[in-house]
């Protein structure tokens, strides 16, 4: 079943924190995951701007 963009950002994180205690901040592994979790939140921030952004109304 494929995850939500809300659920795959909470899986991401859990596992961004696991390595990092686990195999330091500066692994490889840790490092990766940090930037699949940067770009999953801008996805989320651009997505969530789209949506309530509001209209514009012509003059």
């Amino acid at each position: 079943m494929p995850f939500s963009l809300e659920e795959e950002i909470e899986f991401v994180r859990k596992q961004l924190i696991r390595s990092a205690e686990q195999e330091g901040l500066a692994s490889k592994e840790t490092i990766e995951l940090s930037k699949k979790l940067d770009f999953l939140l801008n996805k989320y921030s651009v997505a969530l701007d789209a949506y309530t952004e509001p209209k514009l109304k012509p003059l």
